[in-house]
């Protein structure tokens, strides 16, 4: 699959960069897929509200821009799929513990590594575009103390990593991965995710919507994208449940 790579300076976001050049008709018709990098992101965003912090020319921190080939919008979630999976396979190449806690961090054991913010465009039942915006902690080695436990690769690897490198591989693992999403490739996209899910099998503990904690074992993730838990009921009885995005809060 063809490409292009921008590569800027710093930018407020490479997301929001995309969706500008989006909104003023600056990238073709036929562009499917284009790679946005930065050196530094003025006013980077996690989900919601977050905002992802990085010190200026230590870390990744770039956007993949991709249309799908005959989407649906009800299948969206392989495009978090398939886009954990390229960041993880090659963060486990340079170290163990990798994991992907769901939708989308990447972690190591225990602590963050990775965050992606997608967004994604609907038209007519179809996923007419993704921007998939990755912050790879790469060689920072402080982080302020408002973020609740991050981490990077030269902390957990003890040295430091050559960026330029490291994108190039990233850049290959995704191409590979989009091919996969256009041929519907899905069932190794979805095995490769859920070999990698954090906690997996393991009791964890949880907020719930009504703000309790409660312990729940993970379980899977479905197809489209929700996580499927077991707990013990009111009755005493197990039984499994499912939550969406931002209607369940890991306590870690």
């Amino acid at each position: 699959m063809d490409y292009r790579v921008i590569s800027l300076d710093q930018t407020s976001s490479t997301n929001l960069y995309l969706r500008e050049a989006l909104s003023q008709g600056a990238i073709a018709d036929d562009c499917r897929l284009l790679f946005v990098r930065t050196d530094y992101q003025m006013s980077g965003r996690g989900c919601g509200t977050n905002r992802w912090e990085s010190q200026p020319h230590k870390n990744l921190l770039y956007s993949v821009f991709f249309r799908p080939l005959n989407l649906a919008a009800d299948q969206q979630f392989i495009l978090s799929m398939a886009n954990a999976v390229a960041l993880s396979g090659v963060l486990s190449s340079l170290t163990d513990g990798i994991s992907i806690k769901w939708p989308n961090d990447i972690y190591h054991r225990n602590n963050k590594l990775c965050g992606t913010l997608i967004e994604n465009s609907l038209s007519q039942g179809q996923v007419k575009w993704t921007i998939i915006g990755n912050g790879i902690n790469v060689n920072q080695d402080t982080f302020p103390d408002t973020l609740p436990n991050p981490t990077s690769l030269s902390l957990v690897t003890s040295r430091e990593h050559d960026l330029d490198n490291l994108f190039h591989s990233l850049i290959e693992a995704t191409v590979s991965v989009l091919e996969q999403v256009d041929k519907r490739q899905w069932d190794d996209l979805r095995t490769a995710y859920r070999s990698l899910l954090f906690g997996k099998g393991e009791t964890r503990l949880f907020r719930t919507p009504d703000h309790h904690e409660q312990p729940m074992t993970i379980v899977d993730v479905s197809d489209s994208g929700r996580l499927l838990l077991n707990k013990t009921g009111e009755d005493g009885k197990a039984c499994t449940v499912s939550y969406a995005f931002k209607e369940i809060e890991y306590i870690i």
